[in-house]
């Protein structure tokens, strides 16, 4: 039997409406989030969810693909960090919104927007130098981002005394990456990439 198949318009709203003070209600909200990344969830609904005290009800809004961009937008800014952080990662999330979250201050954020397929190229370019290095590594989890970035990114570890471990697994494991630049990886770089490999 379904999950939602027991809720109504009236029972969601019944906690979003509640109280803060009250404290959130585990069963309330639980459900509330269900509903919320439910992709046949009429956009009326998520628009009232979007508005939840709950950041896990905000969270699930913001994940679901089918959300129309203007919650989208207005998660974008939402105070949570895992809201936004949803934002960034959804697949449906347009391009102006991912350039807003690539400024993020928050570096989970920023990683999001990394690996998000939509990401325009060029944004991509800035976060390659972006100081958080799980950043640096989830461009090149990306299967959009070019090669060019991809070799950018090595060169500039590579120039390092102690390189990020993470970051070269990645640049090895980039389906882009040449023949020559993996030999190089792992001759340089045997230790690494064998301490590494196991952990992905």
């Amino acid at each position: 039997m379904s999950t939602k198949s027991n809720l109504t318009t009236s029972n969601i709203f019944m906690n979003l409406e509640s109280m803060p003070e009250l404290g959130p209600k585990a069963v309330g909200f639980r459900d509330q989030s269900i509903t919320a990344r439910d992709i046949t969830t009429p956009h009326d609904v998520l628009r009232r969810l979007s508005d939840s005290i709950s950041i896990t009800v905000r969270a699930s809004v913001a994940k679901n693909p089918m959300a129309p961009v203007d919650i989208l937008q207005k998660l974008s800014v939402d105070l949570s960090n895992d809201a936004r952080f949803e934002v960034a990662k959804n697949p449906s999330t347009p391009r102006f919104i991912l350039r807003y979250l690539a400024t993020d201050v928050s570096g989970t954020v920023r990683s999001a927007v990394a690996l998000n397929g939509n990401t325009p190229v060029d944004i991509l370019w800035t976060l390659a130098e972006d100081l958080y290095w799980p950043v640096r590594r989830d461009i090149l989890w990306n299967t959009s981002t070019p090669i060019e970035i991809v070799t950018r990114i090595f060169d500039v570890e590579n120039q390092k005394n102690e390189p990020e471990c993470f970051i070269i697994r990645a640049v090895y494991a980039n389906k882009k990456l040449p023949t020559y630049l993996q030999d190089v990886i792992k001759t340089k770089y045997q230790d690494i990439f064998f301490y590494v490999k196991g952990q992905y």
